[in-house]
């Protein structure tokens, strides 16, 4: 028979196992360097990063970075050896669209949904070529009209940053790359631009024509004016030199 207590004997024990409660709801409840992270007692670095050698630089910037499942990491390294070879594919000369479009379909392994940030900055570098091939892990940032890490992360490279309120937008936009080719940029809307939610995404001159590029959801499109008319809402735009 299970055992029954009376409203004083269970308020009792609620007080008895309340701080083991705390505790391990605590970042004292972990261990070592978790705990300081947890706590705020230490910000984190590289270093603390799960693969940060195969993500984009600054991703200790961003919430959650330091977790991930082992099955998160194998996915990743498996994505990261297939950019690779596209990158091994490419050397000496610009890539294709079609290698962008495959680099692309593998930024994002882990399937993220609030990762967007992080897979905007590994299309990013894997434009910029610098680093070799890079992939996206499972952070998960807000991103809104105050995105936190955005700024820190993005803007130190970036050639020129421009907050855009209303429209004209994109049409903007699309003129800096259409005006200098070769270049890329990271762009940001919020709620309020309608239809779109809130997300970070890329631009870039492919080849002589502008593309959107989606490392979340893998997609690489055309523009047209059709299909990406200006909105009224807020815009960021990251702008980077010809790569």
């Amino acid at each position: 028979m299970a055992a029954r207590f009376t409203a004083g004997e269970g308020r009792a024990l609620g007080r008895l196992f309340q701080p083991l409660l705390q505790f391990f709801k605590s970042p004292k409840g972990l261990a070592g360097a978790e705990r300081e992270i947890a706590s705020g007692e230490r910000v984190v670095t590289p270093q603390d990063v799960p693969l940060a050698e195969i993500r984009p630089r600054g991703v200790e910037k961003l919430p959650e970075a330091t977790d991930m499942t082992e099955e998160q990491a194998a996915l990743m390294r498996a994505a990261h050896a297939r950019i690779a070879a596209i990158h091994e594919g490419a050397a000496g000369r610009p890539f294709t669209t079609d290698e962008v479009h495959e680099i692309v379909k593998n930024i994002n392994p882990t399937g993220g949904t609030r990762n967007c940030l992080e897979c905007s900055l590994a299309v990013r570098e894997n434009l910029l070529r610098e680093r070799g091939a890079v992939v996206a892990g499972p952070t998960n940032v807000w991103v809104g009209r105050n995105p936190g890490p955005l700024g820190p992360v993005t803007r130190p490279l970036s050639v020129e940053s421009r907050i855009m309120e209303g429209a004209p937008g994109i049409s903007h936009v699309v003129s800096d790359v259409r005006a200098n080719p070769g270049t890329y940029g990271i762009l940001r809307q919020d709620i309020r631009t309608m239809p779109w939610n809130s997300h970070v995404y890329n631009v870039a001159d492919l080849n002589g024509e502008v593309h959107f590029l989606d490392g979340q959801d893998g997609s690489l499109t055309k523009y047209t004016a059709e299909a990406y008319p200006d909105m009224p809402g807020f815009i960021i735009y990251d702008y980077y030199p010809a790569t």
